[in-house]
Parts: C-alpha cells; structure tokens; sequence
C-alpha cells in the first residue's frame, strides 16, 4: 500500500518528467537502505546503543515530516503558477 501511494505522489509533483522522478524514487529508496544495512547492525550490541538507533529512526521521521509539509507547500504553489502560465521560478534553463 505505501509504495502505490509513494509512486502516485511522485506521479504528482513531478508532472513533466515522470521517468526522472521514478528514477529519483528508487534513488532516495535504495540510499535509504543502504544507510540501514550499514548503520544499524552496529548498533544492536547493547541497551544503550538501541536506544542511539531509536534517536535515529525518531529523528529522520520528524525531519521527513517537516520535509513533507514543505514539499505539499511548494507543489500547490507550483500549481498555481501552471494554471497563470509562469514558469517555475526554481528550475530555470539558462
């Protein structure tokens, strides 16, 4: 259920280049990943260091949150700019 609901926000943000937001998709997944395979075997030792990858795992979630909120702002307002016909103000060609 998480990954058809993560590939159609995707599908969303990115109207104009579905293939580079799939590919930033599986990008963003797979370094996730990597970042729990090496990070958290060691620290399952003891007590303490558990409570160190719970800090962790808390951390990155707040942090996504607020990156979440963020990313809704910025794509609304990027919608409202398509329909008046401006050009997003972030990603320019030179």
């Amino acid at each position: 259920m998480f990954e058809s609901t993560n590939r159609a926000t995707f599908a969303d943000f990115f109207p104009d280049d579905k293939e580079a937001a799939f590919a930033n998709l599986i990008l963003l997944s797979g370094g996730s990943a990597a970042v729990g395979f090496l990070a958290f075997p060691s620290l399952t030792d003891t007590y303490a260091k558990r409570w160190v990858m719970a800090a962790m795992t808390a951390v990155s979630g707040c942090i996504a949150m607020v990156c979440l909120f963020a990313a809704f702002r910025i794509n609304e307002q990027d919608k409202i700019n398509r329909e008046k016909g401006e050009t997003n103000k972030l990603i320019q060609s030179p």
